[in-house]
């Protein structure tokens, strides 16, 4: 049999599909404790680590400007019906469902969350916790409402939904000596922030004035028996009688959605491309644009109907792409752009028989030529960080190479055993791709570099001739820099591309990544990660270990470090102590011995969650962390998310109940080196490091424990036998 490689493709309906498989397949079993404590890790972890990336000045400001006014609101919405399928909408609805789920089936275990998201300073992740207090059966309204009175959010802008919200549901049943203790409070307004102290005396007052009015006008909603309610709300309204309420005071802005009108049939549009094409292109890819959220989606209906239409009828493409390229094309090049990519993001979904594989090999030099010389539109010159994948999905000079990967996949899957490399027309194309200097080229060789292991695959020579270099700083460093950032969004590599020389091009990108976006950037000690588990390393391959450590600064190490405990966790226990008599003992042994490189305490501390994720060798790997400084690096969750997975996974073995000296002894090394832990509810180490110390007395008794608690004590770690 031979090599059968498969070529994925990013669907536009990735995260919709994704959204319905989470709703109607994992959703449901969220009953099952272990599931829901899994997912509830990954959210927590992927949360934070979201709120890191948009806080990038660290003021809780900025993440909201950049993460939390992306989701208005916690619960479906109606303002969130445009977002709630990207990635970010995603994973809040992942963090609600699984919230929800543990309030429901292991309330004990949500209580956790539900602190610890109190506590932590992103806005993003108290509104899921204010969203949990809501949907809570196990505290009266009354209690609610005195937890959020106590908390001091009650006119925090960043939070204004979900508190109003908390409020709406629990007022109906809140006893009226509690309402009355919420007016009092709500009486006497916001504090004084920055904002205020820059308003003169008077603007103040009034600014002020107008936040109570919105909330007891909002109180007598959902309170009318509450006199309290009414008579501050008569009194504020006597002094202020121009004021009328705001029909969502909850949002500080609300745009009522209005949903275009119904796109045009597949079969209509196909009889008037059959009647006019010209026509009929321009007048649906020439639309106004707006900015309004009905307007924008008003602006790509008609090009929405000619996707749908050449999904249904890939032929038309053709007869567009004629048009679009030909003497008497449209004159507007916009117009004529808009239309290509509609055609173009049309193919890359659809079954490619012979003769539509053959009309479009056939015209992708020519629309190549056209679109470089006259298709402008995003042709925009880009920053560092770029996220070069998205750009190019969303770019004509990345939609066409995708179509031209189609075109492939299809070739060499009818060619069975026949196949014999990619076709010359073929790569005549890519070759111009990959040698051009234009806007689109730059685009299309991303989407190259991204599926080099699959070009690899059906053509070795080829493609280490001219899609592996993509990849080489060395020959461009801006091009090898763009297209890391593609391909690192992929899985990894493969042994035969590694021994073709791209290892090489690893250890060269070590200390070139600042350009890479951070999100994939992630990715990038990911992949070396994986090499160094997955791939056979033989004594001359292990030279690219003692390479990285030696060319790679102390972070870049560190995030390697990490990157290989959170996939030798995913390992069964026979397998990971594999690795550790492969080559992790003597990786760690050499890093002791300062080879080929000092060890930094950082470095330790970090190799020391290596042991966690071992089973028979735990003890080995106890010793040589004992060796060295190690402390919990206070910047990193690193650590806390290992001892989370290792809590709520079956497959990895309980080292308190297996190995609970070796445990002790560890623990107690790890918080000696450390100075300080991260603040209670920024992470949920605190409450890990109390659930072990406190199982370790038990195992051990008092007297044997007694180094190991009075560290934990030293750290403010409160267990529960104290």
């Amino acid at each position: 049999m031979r090599l059968e490689p498969r070529l994925s493709r990013p669907s536009q309906r990735v995260n919709r599909l994704l959204g319905e498989y989470w709703g109607n397949t994992l959703r449901p079993g969220l009953a099952d404790q272990n599931l829901a404590l899994d997912v509830a890790v990954i959210v927590d972890r992927h949360i934070r680590a979201a709120h890191r990336i948009a806080a990038t000045t660290r003021e809780v400001e900025s993440e909201w400007e950049g993460l939390s006014f992306a989701r208005r609101a916690i619960e479906d919405h109606e303002q969130d019906r445009l977002s709630q399928h990207d990635g970010l909408g995603l994973l809040i609805n992942l963090a609600r469902d699984t919230l929800e789920a543990l309030l429901d089936h292991h309330p004990e275990h949500a209580e956790h969350y539900l602190t610890s998201w109190a506590r932590s300073s992103a806005p993003i992740m108290r509104r899921l916790a204010i969203h949990g207090w809501t949907m809570r059966d196990d505290v009266t309204p009354d209690e609610k409402i005195d937890w959020l009175r106590k908390s001091g959010w009650t006119f925090n802008p960043w939070l204004r939904h979900e508190v109003m919200r908390l409020v709406a549901t629990s007022l109906p049943q809140a006893l009226l000596s509690c309402i009355d203790v919420l007016v009092e409070h709500v009486s006497a307004g916001p504090p004084e922030d920055t904002a205020l102290k820059q308003m003169d005396a008077a603007s103040r007052t009034e600014h002020s004035e107008r936040l109570i009015f919105d909330w007891l006008e909002w109180m007598a909603r959902y309170a009318p028996h509450a006199t309290s309610v009414r008579q501050s709300l008569d009194a504020i309204q006597a002094r202020h009688p121009e004021w009328l309420p705001f029909d969502h005071p909850d949002f500080s802005s609300f745009e009522a959605i209005q949903l275009p009108e119904q796109q045009i049939d597949p079969a209509e549009l196909h009889a008037k491309l059959e009647e006019d094409p010209i026509n009929a292109i321009e007048e649906l890819a020439s639309l106004p644009e707006g900015n309004s959220i009905s307007e924008e989606m008003n602006r790509h209906e008609g090009l929405k109907s000619l996707l749908a239409t050449v999904q249904k009828f890939p032929a038309d493409g053709i007869k567009i792409i004629d048009i679009l390229i030909g003497d008497d094309r449209p004159a507007d090049p916009t117009t004529r752009q808009r239309a290509a990519q509609s055609v173009f993001n049309a193919w890359t979904d659809a079954e490619m028989d012979d003769p539509l594989r053959e009309a479009i090999t056939s015209r992708l030099d020519w629309i190549w030529t056209i679109g470089t010389n006259e298709w402008t539109e995003g042709s925009r010159i880009l920053g560092s960080n770029v996220d070069w994948l998205t750009h190019a999905f969303n770019h004509w000079g990345g939609q066409i190479a995708k179509v031209l990967l189609q075109v492939i996949n299809f070739e060499y899957q009818e060619a069975g055993d026949g196949w014999a490399g990619l076709p010359e027309p073929l790569r005549t194309v890519m070759s111009r791709m990959i040698n051009g200097s234009s806007h689109a080229s730059a685009l299309a060789q991303a989407i190259l570099a991204r599926r080099v292991s699959y070009l690899f695959a059906i053509d070795k020579q080829w493609s280490q001739h001219n899609i592996l270099p993509l990849l080489d700083p060395d020959t461009d460093e801006p091009r090898a820099v763009r297209c890391w950032d593609a391909y690192l969004t992929v899985g990894p590599t493969n042994e035969a591309m590694l021994q073709a020389g791209h290892l090489e091009n690893y250890l060269k990108m070590v200390n070139r990544l600042d350009d890479i976006s951070e999100s994939n950037r992630r990715y990038f000690y990911q992949h070396l990660a994986e090499i160094a588990l997955l791939f056979d390393t033989n004594s001359a391959e292990q030279n690219w270990l003692n390479q990285f450590t030696a060319i790679a600064d102390t972070e870049a190490r560190i995030r390697w470090i990490q990157a290989v405990s959170h996939k030798l966790i995913e390992f069964p226990n026979d397998a990971s102590d594999a690795q550790w008599n492969r080559w992790m003992r003597v990786y760690w042994d050499n890093r002791l011995r300062s080879t080929p490189k000092i060890m930094t305490n950082e470095e330790a501390g970090n190799l020391a969650s290596w042991a966690f994720c071992l089973n028979k060798r735990f003890p080995d790997a106890v010793d040589l962390a004992c060796q060295h400084t190690a402390p919990i690096d206070q910047a990193e969750d690193h650590l806390d998310s290992i001892l989370d997975r290792i809590t709520y996974r079956s497959n990895n073995t309980d080292h308190v109940e297996a190995h609970p000296e070796e445990t002790a002894k560890l623990l107690t090394h790890i918080l000696s080196s450390t100075n300080a832990l991260p603040p209670q509810g920024e992470s949920l180490l605190r409450y890990h490091l109390d659930e072990m110390v406190s199982a370790l007395t038990k195992r051990l008794g008092s007297r044997q424990s007694i180094p190991l608690r009075e560290q934990a004590v030293r750290l403010g770690i409160t267990t529960s036998t104290d």
